[in-house]
């Protein structure tokens, strides 16, 4: 084989794993609506609509926040014929502080399609009011540099606004709902680009563990990670697979060396 028709084979092969990890990603992000849980936060509101509306608008002025504008979706909508819309309104995040920081670089100036941020207030069907924002803290972990420090700010800065007046989140990610075999082979396409990605992915994943919170890090544990591993060891012959189980055994016990040592 000529070395053209070999580093054609390399591009091929190539853009296929590229094609397969977006393929892949796609197909989680729309089945099992994930996209949804890694870009917005959602969280109960403890007030009424209205009382909700004032509570952000003054909270988010204390947390270093200016408010230019909102917008009533409820009553645009309704005006334009759809006079069953339920209530929403749009409230505007501004940090003028941040911003700056950000827009001062030509090569960031894109990052104004969402400044200011708007922050969602709605009643569904049963009457419960929410709240729904960007996720500030998971975009963050996306970029570098000043990027990243302001959207860290924003996060925290979000966070604090809604303290006193939201309960706790229940968005967080919920990879139960995705089948084992479904998650080996995502892990198989992605463990190249996370290779690739290196010191950057390891500082997003306590982020990505945080964000899934004990229950799913307990369900990883207890379910997902046994079947995983048992499609993992199925496609492996013996030598590999005796290597692999020697490498968990250890890894289990340096587990139970810096956890259940020091509880004795």
């Amino acid at each position: 084989m000529s070395g053209t028709s070999r580093l054609g084979l390399i591009a091929l092969s190539m853009a296929g794993g590229a094609i397969g990890t977006v393929v892949g990603i796609k197909v989680l992000a729309t089945r099992y609506g994930l996209m949804k849980q890694m870009m917005f936060t959602v969280r109960k509101s403890k007030l009424d609509f209205e009382e909700t509306i004032t509570a952000i608008r003054e909270s988010a002025v204390k947390n270093g926040w200016e408010i230019p504008s909102d917008f009533d979706i409820q009553q645009e909508y309704i005006k334009a014929g759809h006079e069953d819309m339920t209530k929403v309104k749009i409230i505007y995040f501004c940090f003028p502080d941040g911003g700056y920081r950000i827009l001062t670089n030509d090569a960031d100036k894109s990052m104004s399609v969402i400044m200011p941020g708007g922050v969602s207030v709605y009643e569904a069907t049963d009457g419960q009011v929410y709240i729904a924002g960007m996720n500030y803290d998971r975009m963050s972990g996306m970029f570098t540099g000043t990027v990243r420090e302001v959207l860290k700010e924003a996060a925290g800065n979000y966070a604090n606004t809604l303290q006193e007046i939201a309960e706790e989140r229940e968005d967080r990610l919920d990879l139960s709902r995705i089948p084992a075999r479904m998650m080996a082979r995502m892990m198989a396409w992605m463990m190249p680009m996370m290779e690739r990605m290196g010191p950057r992915m390891a500082g997003m994943m306590p982020r990505m563990m945080e964000e899934m919170g004990p229950k799913q890090l307990e369900y990883m544990l207890l379910d997902a990670m046994p079947r995983m591993m048992d499609s993992c060891f199925s496609s492996m012959d013996r030598e590999r697979r005796e290597f692999m189980l020697g490498h968990c055994r250890s890894m289990l016990d340096q587990m139970e060396a810096k956890y259940v040592s020091e509880m004795v």
